[in-house]
């Protein structure tokens, strides 16, 4: 594979003339009204004149894994991104205690990504320390061009 070759918005690519790909607009308007940036939308694969379906993209759950020989509940968040957005808008999961202070480098491990071949992968992330009833966690998803 060419190391000067880069996902496409055209099926087939684009070859011997300018591929178009990235996003294009304001990336803080929510024209459907959802609470999910363009920004957002475009890197999760969605329409952001449809209410809704960036929602359905994302999901917040409580998972057992066993670390070190102990099992405990971790925070789990896994997403559908669009493949043709990876060179444009990077999606980052981040890990908050407080809600004022949001950490993606210590605090979120990665688990797996499992490509559709439609243009679309499913991405999961843990939290990285255990989660119990006496800590409040939160888990969000955020995405930055």
């Amino acid at each position: 594979l060419a190391t000067n070759w880069v996902a496409s918005n055209t099926a087939g690519g684009a070859p011997g003339s300018a591929a178009e790909f990235g996003f294009v607009g304001n990336t803080e308007s929510d024209d459907d009204g959802d609470d999910y940036t363009a920004l957002m939308e475009y890197a999760l694969g969605t329409n952001d004149n449809l209410f809704g379906d960036a929602a359905q993209r994302i999901a917040v759950t409580t998972d057992a894994f066993t670390v070190e020989a102990a099992t405990n509940n971790y925070l789990v968040i896994t997403y559908v991104r669009n493949l043709f957005a990876q060179n444009a808008v990077t999606l980052i999961p981040e890990l908050s205690y407080d809600l004022a202070t949001w950490d993606s480098d210590a605090e979120v491990t990665f688990l797996s990504e499992t490509n559709h071949l439609d243009g679309t992968a499913t991405v999961s992330y843990r939290s990285t320390h255990p989660i119990d009833a006496r800590v409040k966690a939160f888990i969000r998803l955020r995405a930055r061009q």
